[in-house]
Formats: structure tokens, sequence, C-alpha cells
């Protein structure tokens, strides 16, 4: 199995990810209908090209994992050491 970083998603690679993801979704989300998830599924491949740090687990040359991460940042400014866990807690 080879594990890599997606820089670029093509579109077959796309593809994959949505169906992984619509796998998952099926599975573990029983409170959502057929016809939310179809919904749902139209914002999934934007959601993908803004993850940050994509990593997938390639085998047989077909994506059978995946996990993202995006880093979170906040524009704070003049933050005290006594007051920084406050006032990121609270996004600044």
């Amino acid at each position: 199995m080879e594990i890599k970083e997606l820089t670029a998603i093509t579109a077959p690679e796309m593809a994959q990810l949505v169906g992984i993801w619509e796998s998952a979704v099926t599975a573990t989300h029983r409170f959502l209908s057929t016809e939310e998830i179809a919904a749902i599924k139209e914002y999934v491949p934007q959601a993908f090209q803004d993850v940050q740090h994509l990593v997938v687990a390639i085998s047989n040359q077909q994506i059978k994992e995946l996990m993202g991460s995006t880093v979170l940042s906040w524009n704070c400014s003049s933050l005290t050491q006594a007051s920084a866990v406050r006032e990121l807690a609270a996004g600044c």
C-alpha cells in the first residue's frame, strides 16, 4: 500500500474520493435520507479541494482510505500570555 499526499486532485481521483465519502456517510449516518446524501454530495468535491493536507492510501491503483486536515488560524494581536488561552478559545 502506498501512502501519499494529494497536492492536485485529478478527475479520476476525485471520483474515488467522492465514492469513499459516500460509502462512509451511507454506512455511518443512518439519520440522513438518500436524498439528503445526494444533496450534500454536490458540495463534496469543493470540500475536498479546500482541504490543505489530503493524504490517501492507495492499493492496486485505487484510493482505499483518506485523511485530511486543514489548519485554522486566528488573526490575534497583542495577546498576553494570561489572555492567550481565553482569546484562542473564543476565536479571538
